[in-house]
């Protein structure tokens, strides 16, 4: 079955009584091989913003944290299951977002560097990142 984000947010949060109780016993009956959960990557990046919220009061890290653990039981099948994961550690090391963490990855991979005006890109040493007005300043003509 396809899982949607709510499984998990419903599991790692335990705080919907009747909600809740189904999500163990799916993440239960994965483990043991009765069912396959399919998670596509875009439901990671929905239940990691969802379980960062602010409003939901959990730590960037954590959140990484503790989903990169639940995905990796059994019966659980991620989409591109190493590149989440190595995002997630991303996310979990510097404490950022999701997008951030996927673009550092993939700038390691690629070599690539990447072109923001965020300022979490500082926080991974091994990747190179410009502003786009550094850019312009650099590449423009005299």
């Amino acid at each position: 079955m396809l899982a949607d984000a709510n499984i998990f947010l419903r599991f790692l949060r335990n705080d919907h009584p009747a909600h809740s109780a189904a999500a163990r016993i799916l993440m239960e009956a994965a483990a043991s091989g009765r069912v396959v959960l399919r998670v596509p990557e875009v439901v990671v990046v929905d239940a990691f913003y969802t379980l960062t919220a602010p409003r939901m009061g959990v730590a960037k890290s954590l959140g990484a944290r503790q989903l990169s653990a639940l995905l990796q039981q059994p019966g659980i099948d991620v989409q591109n299951k190493t590149r989440v994961l190595d995002i997630l550690a991303v996310c979990e090391a510097k404490n950022i977002d999701y997008c951030d963490a996927s673009l550092i990855v993939e700038a390691r991979r690629e070599g690539f560097p990447i072109l923001s005006y965020g300022r979490d890109f500082a926080k991974a040493d091994d990747v190179a990142s410009v502003s786009p007005m550094e850019w312009i300043k650099a590449h423009q003509k005299a």
